[in-house]
């Protein structure tokens, strides 16, 4: 797991150290420190995450091999105390979507930074009902790490759209007016939801073929 942590032990009875430091899953940069009392040959497996398609791994400052996500790299070399691995994961804001037989999501998107899943919450979000929010073409994406927020998070700011026209339950496919108003959305872990009173809350958010500063 990449988390900052210490690790001791011997191997065929060298006494080793393995300390990693990172701020993950916030920041793609993990350090890890081995130190083994005397120059030692072993492996260390490094975990790529299956959402990892552009990552880099170097050891005292030159690049290793990469293999693809969600597999493990193993670095297997003479280790000596003092020697560094430096693991750098690029961090994009990602939509994703479900699966064409996942009916109830057919058409819709989710946001994902890292390993982290977002939604959308009301308490956030005041002036417009989270339930009507769409994604259009181009959100424009931006991330912020918020240390007064939930205990510390990082949030996703985007442009989104919502309908503010009623209407009939029911109506013609292609003729129904969206009446679709941009707004700026804020997204939050969805693990961290549901823990500032009574809200609503939103996931999967139906895409649009629109730009986001537009109208339909």
């Amino acid at each position: 797991l990449f988390q900052s942590s210490r690790l001791t032990g011997e191997i065929a009875s060298t006494r080793i150290s393995v300390e990693q430091k990172t701020d993950f899953p916030w920041a793609g940069e993990v350090g890890i420190s081995v130190d083994p009392d005397s120059p030692l040959v072993f492996g260390i497996k490094i975990r790529i995450p299956g959402w990892a398609s552009e990552y880099r791994v170097t050891v005292n400052g030159e690049d290793t091999e990469c293999v693809p996500p969600g597999q493990y790299l193993t670095l297997n070399r003479e280790w000596e105390p003092g020697d560094a691995v430096a693991v750098t994961f690029d961090m994009p804001v990602r939509f994703l979507d479900a699966h064409p037989r996942v009916r109830e999501n057919h058409g819709c998107a989710a946001i994902a930074r890292g390993p982290i899943i977002y939604c959308v919450e009301s308490v956030d979000n005041p002036g417009f009902d989270v339930q009507d929010v769409m994604l259009p073409l181009d959100p424009g994406p931006s991330y912020e790490f918020r240390p007064d927020l939930l205990g510390g998070v990082g949030t996703v700011v985007f442009d989104g759209l919502v309908s503010r026209g009623r209407g009939p339950l029911y109506g013609p496919l292609v003729k129904r007016d969206l009446n679709l108003d941009p707004v700026r959305v804020t997204a939050i872990p969805y693990y961290a939801w549901a823990n500032r009173g009574k809200s609503s809350m939103l996931v999967w958010m139906p895409t649009v073929p629109v730009p986001a500063r537009g109208t339909s």
